[in-house]
């Protein structure tokens, strides 16, 4: 499932990267953007790079062994969720204004907008999960069953946080 799951999101994002780079031209914007929000770039690029190491990290031992991950994939794993902690609220605090839903999103020529929107409130909804799912479980308030409910929903919301965040990559602007 989590092949599947990755492999489709990264299907779509190429694809909509492609669709909207024949219709659109914004890199020049982007560029400016970054070169005059130096702290923005760097809490972006910061909540970027967190990210990947979080999902490598995350579904390697999954895809290849079948197993949790362990060892220093998994102190590697635990010391990256600290940076995506700290950075991911405070780049979806200044990124949430844009994402706004308008009444025209999803008309037939901005229909990707739409797409691209939908997809960054996903990723912020998935987010809150996956990050309490593990904070609740480092304190002794459930026995083992809801030790497992709480990591099944850690996994089963990242792999939607991950695709998710593939699918706004490839629909963005």
């Amino acid at each position: 499932m989590t092949i599947i799951g990755i492999g489709g999101a990264m299907a779509l994002a190429i694809a909509g990267y492609f669709i909207l780079k024949t219709q659109t031209n914004g890199a020049a914007d982007k560029l400016a953007c970054l070169k005059n929000c130096r702290i923005k770039a760097t809490l972006y690029i910061v909540t970027l790079l967190s990210i990947i190491i979080l999902a490598f990290t995350g579904f390697w031992a999954t895809i290849i062994t079948g197993e949790p991950s362990t060892g220093y994939l998994l102190m590697l794993h635990c010391t990256a969720a600290g940076g995506f902690c700290l950075a991911l609220p405070l780049s979806l605090i200044i990124s949430a204004e844009k994402k706004r839903f308008v009444l025209g999103d999803f008309s037939p020529g901005l229909r990707f907008v739409g797409v691209s929107k939908m997809c960054f409130w996903i990723f912020v909804l998935a987010a809150i999960p996956v990050i309490l799912s593990i904070i609740l479980s480092m304190f002794p308030l459930l026995g083992t069953a809801g030790q497992e409910f709480l990591y099944q929903t850690h996994r089963f919301c990242a792999l939607l946080l991950v695709m998710a965040g593939l699918i706004y990559l490839g629909f963005s602007q």
